[in-house]
């Protein structure tokens, strides 16, 4: 099965005050499957971390990414397509502005986008943990 990724479950797994860490690490570390991280993702887990953790936590995910421990999605015009949809859905939902909705802003969007893509690739056995942490 292919994971698709969000931030949040990444950066919960390399913060040891985060409680819901260890419960994230077995998870990846236990997944059998692909991690997917849609390429905006990667930069905004590198900015979390460093924020966060520091510099060592930032170069231990650069380095889990230069030894391809996770495949980068790149977004091409069809994903660009699947995400003015899911935006135009969510805007519907709510109103005109549609600001009300977390998973209508900016990198949500994007790990939605990749999960319709990765799910029709895989035969539909993606899945999204991109909520798996707060």
């Amino acid at each position: 099965m292919t994971a698709v990724l969000d931030a949040a479950p990444l950066v919960a797994a390399a913060d040891r005050r985060d409680r819901l860490g260890p419960v994230i690490e077995a998870l990846l570390r236990d997944e059998p499957g692909d991690f997917v991280l849609p390429a905006p993702v990667t930069a905004e887990v590198d900015y979390l971390l460093g924020r966060r953790l520091g510099r060592s936590a930032r170069l231990a995910f650069l380095d889990d990414l230069a030894a391809g421990r996770f495949t980068v999605a790149c977004l091409d015009a069809d994903d660009h397509a699947v995400v003015a949809e899911i935006v135009r859905r969510a805007a519907d939902r709510a109103g005109e502005h549609g600001t009300g909705r977390a998973s209508n802003r900016g990198v949500d969007v994007v790990v939605d986008a990749t999960v319709e893509r990765a799910g029709s690739m895989d035969g539909g056995a993606a899945s999204d943990v991109a909520k798996a942490a707060p």
